[in-house]
């Protein structure tokens, strides 16, 4: 599920920020990238009894830093 929330997410992201221009696209994506492999590491580790409090801190960490840090620096591109 957060295999799809991450395609969900970061494609149109991703495009929109391509297409305004947004010059740190590079350093936004390479985060993109991270979590994605985040994400991949915790889906192939789950059975073997990944900790879901690391899982949920992950979760936070990616709320607090990467959406309400580093999406809305591109806000000011979008809007014009």
């Amino acid at each position: 599920m957060l295999d799809q929330y991450a395609k969900f997410h970061f494609y149109p992201e991703e495009a929109l920020t391509k297409e305004i221009k947004y010059p740190d696209f590079d350093a936004h994506a390479l985060l993109h990238h991270e979590f994605k492999t985040e994400i991949h590491k915790i889906i192939s580790e789950i059975n073997v009894g990944y900790d879901i409090v690391q899982i949920l801190e992950m979760l936070k960490r990616w709320w607090l830093f990467h959406i309400n840090g580093e999406d809305i620096k591109y806000k000011p591109y979008a809007v014009k």
